[in-house]
């Protein structure tokens, strides 16, 4: 679920075509706004990838993994931020969501196929950060799903931080992905606004 034009904040879709190549890819990407939404519709035209112009709390079914999943997966989140004030429908991601994503991330981590959820979330102050991951942790429990991992990646300017989680049956592939959160805050590509 992207949250940025992507040719100025590229969805999670758009970094994994970049290193698996777009003929790889299947699924959809749900986007309420209709401008970023036909942006993703123009930009994905032509693949596997389903672009969905609604809110993705109206459109769970989309989100669940097909009863045949023969291969690995990838079901990742992009919210502007973790807000644990209101439950509104809009950018955000609120604690009542984790509620509604129950049975879709459940779905694909009983698959038997490797996957990781991800959830990422941007300019956050501090401790709106570590709210998220207690909600996160707190997800994890909620899903009861045995031997399931949980990983933090976080990148920090002063009082600000990018979050990412990620959960997954398969601890290689946190490990993977964490390390390329590293690496993305130890070369500096990470800054807000390339600085």
């Amino acid at each position: 679920m992207p949250e940025g034009e992507p040719s100025q904040n590229p969805n999670s879709a758009e970094m994994v075509s970049a290193l698996v190549g777009r003929e790889r890819l299947a699924g959809a990407l749900i986007e309420l706004d209709g401008a970023k939404h036909r942006e993703l519709a123009r930009r994905w035209d032509g693949t596997n990838i389903k672009a969905i112009n609604a809110s993705w709390r109206s459109s769970l079914a989309e989100l669940c993994a097909p009863a045949d999943l023969d291969h690995p997966w990838l079901f990742t989140m992009d919210p502007m931020k973790y807000v644990a004030k209101n439950e509104d429908d809009d950018a955000m991601l609120h604690p009542g969501d984790f509620g509604l994503l129950l049975g879709p991330v459940r779905s694909f981590l009983s698959s038997g196929q490797p996957g990781v959820f991800c959830v990422f979330c941007y300019s956050m102050w501090n401790h709106v950060a570590a709210a998220l991951k207690t909600a996160v942790e707190a997800f994890r429990e909620m899903l009861l799903v045995p031997d399931l991992q949980i990983a933090f990646a976080e990148i920090r300017f002063g009082g600000i931080s990018h979050v990412g989680a990620m959960l997954s049956r398969d601890q290689r592939l946190l490990d993977g992905a964490r390390d390329e959160w590293i690496a993305i805050r130890d070369s500096g590509d990470g800054h807000p606004n390339g600085e």
